[in-house]
């Protein structure tokens, strides 16, 4: 099947990638999908006014050649940017600075965490990698911290254990721990609030 199209306008949010791209059912006589997909377009795609063309391939496997089939093209679970941007997670940060030290006295203080949220187009959901960065005096290692995302509940969603270790400290004592993606492939709520805690971690 070949799909042909002109680009109306293109994203340009720093925080989310809205390349263009098409998504489609396929459907047959009874109105069932019997399949779904995602086309790349943004190759030939660079600003408003640009035309694509693109063939979606469908094999015997899928269709019979002797039914008749309808192609669905929509957008986001009917979303569209305004309102993929609007219903992106607020994710709250922990007070800082942080500080946790070990028995030798090595120091480790987390300065800044960043939530860096994401949309995924796969999964019309949000995702978020969490990164840490401070500054440590460690000969070795530094104590351990943990991290908790927490939702509006107070229940963790996910958590993790991290420490400093000295080829993760530059010459001035800064480090940079992560991004460490915090779901491990569990997409965000929409419509709900998160905060990130921080806590020392046991021994």
């Amino acid at each position: 099947m070949l799909v042909r199209g002109e680009l109306e306008s293109i994203n340009r949010d720093l925080r989310f990638d809205f390349d263009p791209y098409l998504k489609y059912d396929l459907k047959d006589e009874r109105g069932r999908i019997v399949k779904n997909g995602i086309e790349e377009i943004f190759n030939t795609l660079r600003k408003a006014g640009d035309t694509f063309e693109v063939e979606l391939y469908f094999d015997d496997k899928i269709i019979d050649l002797d039914s008749a089939y309808t192609i669905d093209f929509r957008n986001d679970s009917g979303r569209d940017q305004a309102d993929v941007l609007a219903d992106a997670p607020e994710i709250k940060l922990p007070e800082l600075p942080f500080s946790v030290s070990d028995q030798e006295g090595n120091t480790t203080t987390i300065e800044e965490v960043v939530a860096d949220v994401s949309y995924s187009r796969y999964t019309e959901g949000y995702e978020v990698d969490i990164s840490f960065r401070g500054t440590a005096e460690v000969e070795m290692f530094g104590a351990k911290f943990r991290w908790q995302l927490c939702d509006s509940s107070g229940g963790v969603v996910a958590e993790g254990t991290d420490y400093v270790s000295s080829w993760n400290v530059d010459e001035d004592g800064s480090f940079v721990l992560g991004p460490h993606y915090s779901g491990e492939g569990m997409d965000l709520q929409i419509g709900e609030s998160y905060e990130i805690k921080l806590s020392r971690a046991n021994a």
